[in-house]
């Protein structure tokens, strides 16, 4: 916990070390300017469900998204079905987020609470507070974001810092990627991976492309992967990598 609490700060206080070095920024960012409500529907298809290092159930999945945005703020319905089984793992859940968004003139930050609810067992669904603060320098945008269960495993926390890559190549194409490191508390791993330490759990690479065959709808495909990086991390889950192949069609109105 404090080593999430120390990296939060770090990025914090970067941030305007860099802009003060007259590094560009991109003023664009997710927060919507408008006065009038957006929607947006996400379908996604994934060969495994794969949630912090941890994979959830290795078989297809189906993972839609619905979300409405007024201007800085957001109400979304994320969840997750298996469509082929493999392993035998009830995976299915879904998820309610309440978000807010800003954009500063030289850095967003974003906050919002999410509550996980598990059909296959109600008993353990559970709620999590996130706190991101981001910083855009023309196509990278540098990040730092923290989680922190406050029902189930009240205190366990989960933190990332990072940076997303974003460019056009056309009209119709574009990349994205995401380079990150995850940290976890000692609550954190103890609760899901019987890990009764706080350790830097993974890093991240994930790698897509995005096209948009007409106005306001695309298809992304990415491929992610992690890479354990604690030895009793490593152990928990029976091996050193996990990886994750993704297929998302979006349609905003």
């Amino acid at each position: 916990m404090r080593l999430l609490t120390v990296l939060f700060l770090a990025v914090t206080l970067i941030l305007p070390t860099l802009q003060i070095s007259g590094a560009t920024i991109n003023q664009d960012s997710l927060s919507n300017e408008n006065n009038e409500l957006q929607f947006s529907v996400n379908a996604g298809f994934c060969d495994k469900y794969l949630w912090r290092g941890i994979t959830c159930n290795k078989g297809l999945v189906f993972q839609p998204e619905v979300a409405v945005t007024y201007k800085d703020f957001s109400l979304s319905s994320w969840s997750n079905f298996k469509i082929w089984d493999v392993d035998g793992t009830n995976s299915n859940e879904i998820d309610l987020t309440l978000g807010y968004y800003h954009s500063f003139n030289s850095f967003d930050i974003e906050s919002y609470i999410s509550y996980y609810h598990y059909l296959y067992s109600p008993t353990t669904s559970t709620s999590e507070f996130n706190l991101g603060l981001y910083y855009p320098i023309g196509d990278f945008t540098l990040f730092a974001r923290s989680a922190i269960d406050v029902i189930k495993n009240a205190g366990g926390a989960y933190g990332e810092i990072g940076f997303d890559y974003e460019k056009e190549l056309s009209d119709k194409f574009s990349v994205f990627g995401t380079l990150l490191a995850g940290f976890a508390s000692e609550k954190f791993n103890s609760y899901n991976l019987e890990v009764e330490k706080g350790a830097f759990n993974l890093t991240s690479c994930d790698l897509g492309i995005s096209y948009s065959p007409f106005e306001s709808f695309s298809i992304d495909a990415d491929f992610l992967l992690n890479i354990n990086m604690d030895k009793a991390v490593k152990e928990a889950l029976g091996s050193s990598t996990s990886n994750m192949i993704e297929i998302v069609l979006r349609k905003e109105f």
